[in-house]
Formats: C-alpha cells, structure tokens, sequence
C-alpha cells in the first residue's frame, strides 16, 4: 500500500511539473501573440495612412492632368521656354513638329478662301521707302497697311513677317491685328527665293555649296517620297543632286494603300501642302513616327528641299549625340 501512495504521489508530482511548463509556454505564447497584435495594429495603421497618401497623391495627379488639359496655349508654351536649358536641349527635338504644323495651319489660312472670314485677311508685310504694304497670299495683291496708334508691338514690324489684317470696307486699306514672328523666318526666306527666282531665272543652280561635307554624305544614302503635282519637278532635281533615291509622287493618281505602302518605305517625306488631297495630311498625322520623317513646304523653290536637308541632318546627328552622352551616364552610373 505504501508503495502504491509513493507511485501516485510521484506521477502527481510530474504532472504539476508539466502542467506548470505548459503553463509558462501558454504564457509566453501569449506575451507573443499579444506582440504580433500589437505589431499588426501598427501596421494596420501604417496602411491606413499610406492609402490616405495614395488617394490624395491620385487626387493631385488628376488636378494637374486636368489642369493640363485646360491649359491654355500660351501658358504651355511659357513653361517650356522656361523649362528650356543646355541640359533639357535634346529633349525639345518634337518643337519642329510643333512649328510644322503650326506653319501648315497659317497657310491653309492664308490660301484657302474657306478658312477666311471675309474681312480677315492672311500674308506678309512688305516695307518699301518707309512705306508698310500688306501682301495678301491667296490673290497675291498687295495693298496699303494701317498700323494704329493702339497696336503694341510694332517692334515686330520688318519686312517679310507674316501677319493677319481685317479690311472695314471693300477696297479699302487693311489694318494690322496680329504679327506671326515664328512663321516670318520661314516665310522671309520663302519670299526672298521666290523674289530671286523671278529676278534671276536663267541661273536655276545656285553656284554656294548647300550641304556641309558631313550633311551630303549622309543624304547619300537617304530615300525620300516627295508627295505634289508636276509643277515641283525642279525641286525634286535639286534634291537628286545630293540624295541617293528622290520619288516624285501625285497623291491623286495614286490608291490610298500604294501610297501610304511607299511613304512608309522611305526615309523621309516631303510634303508640298498645296498639291496634296486632305487625307494624305490626315495619314501623315495619325502616327508619331510619321509626323516625326514628315517635312512640310509651301510652293518650295529649287533649292528649299536641300536647305531642309541641313536641319535635317543637324536634327538627327543631335540626338545620335544625346544617345551616346546617355549611354555614358548609365554606363558611368552603373560603375559608381
């Protein structure tokens, strides 16, 4: 019997002992389990506040897009300019696009009749012993240019800028509503051709070098799709001087899927704008990559196609420059 109640009192014995383990494990299980409750809240919380970041991170960007897109013009452009640095340079190389076709909007304006209020009228100044004339594009006329005492920026007034003026009565002078300066350095340049093509039409070639040794080796090798009628047919041989392939294409005697097949095969397309049907210009648009080897020209002289050439080149060997200088960085940054 005393061997029995020793037997018990000693299994009685362990199981306190393991029992009073178990209990030490529970309590540690949870002290733990309270920690990761604790962590958990905290966390919880930290989320919280992250998703109200988020939201009102989201909040900002749709304000500053919609800002955006409600932008005027003007003040996009004044941000540019202000954006615009030695560093930000390469970056800028879609503004010729931009200057296109804002250049190609001015002179449907100032051609097509239908684009014209009747008393609005599209051309350029011409300054002749002091005396301000309007040449108007569409009829080639030139006619007297008021300027009033209230127009601000007669500083703009030179020869050859592009300008808009409205007529208060039938054959009367014409006054001066807004100056073009962008499209006066095009257009002077355009008229000063036109003006020694007239004066000059027995020397057809001119006798300076247009390209630069580097611009005429890369032209050698280029392709381009000139889109007009018959009439540009010397412009198209001053650019067979230089490039290795020059095809002359009239866009109405063409099939659309011809047609859009071949500028798609070339370098570059040049786009005499008073020549071509609508939906050429609408196709040119429709994608990055062709607006970005689309030229546009506006009854071109001889050797317009050749000068493009240097910008052109100009253009193209500045971004070969920027890549070169950006692959340095991450090369360099990769080393660091």
């Amino acid at each position: 019997m005393q061997h029995y109640l020793e037997s018990i009192h000693k299994a009685s014995g362990l199981l306190k002992k393991r029992n009073d383990r178990l209990n030490k494990k529970l309590e540690k299980l949870s002290n733990r389990n309270a920690t990761y409750l604790k962590i958990m809240e905290k966390k919880k919380q930290e989320l919280q506040q992250l998703s109200k970041v988020n939201q009102r991170q989201t909040e900002q960007l749709a304000k500053k897009k919609q800002n955006f897109v409600q932008a005027a013009p003007q003040d996009l452009i004044h941000a540019l300019i202000q954006q615009l640095d030695t560093q930000s340079f390469y970056k800028f190389n879609q503004l010729n696009k931009l200057f296109n076709r804002y250049q190609w909007i001015f002179e449907q304006q100032a051609n097509n009749l239908q684009y014209q209020e009747t008393n609005i009228f599209y051309g350029f100044v011409e300054i002749e012993e002091d005396n301000i004339y309007f040449y108007e594009v569409n009829t080639e006329q030139r006619r007297p240019l008021i300027v009033e005492e209230s127009f601000k920026r007669k500083d703009l007034l030179t020869d050859g800028i592009a300008v808009r003026v409205h007529q208060k009565i039938v054959d009367g002078p014409v006054y001066l509503r807004y100056c073009y300066p962008i499209v006066e350095q095009n257009k002077s340049k355009r008229r000063s051709d036109k003006y020694l093509k007239r004066t000059r039409q027995k020397s057809k070639q001119s006798s300076k070098k247009q390209l630069s040794i580097d611009a005429e080796k890369w032209a050698s090798s280029l392709k381009i799709a000139v889109i007009g009628n018959k009439q540009i047919k010397g412009f198209v041989k001053g650019l067979q001087k230089y490039v290795e392939t020059v095809e002359r294409i009239d866009a109405y005697e063409y099939g659309e899927k011809a047609l859009f097949e071949r500028i798609r095969a070339v370098d570059y397309v040049y786009v005499c704008i008073d020549s071509v049907p609508h939906h050429v210009t609408n196709f040119l648009k429709s994608e990055i990559e062709l607006m970005e080897k689309t030229e546009f020209f506006y009854r071109p002289s001889i050797d317009d196609g050749v000068i493009r050439m240097n910008y052109l080149y100009w253009l193209q060997e500045g971004k070969r420059v920027e890549i070169k200088k950006n692959k340095k960085y991450v090369l360099d940054k990769k080393q660091m």
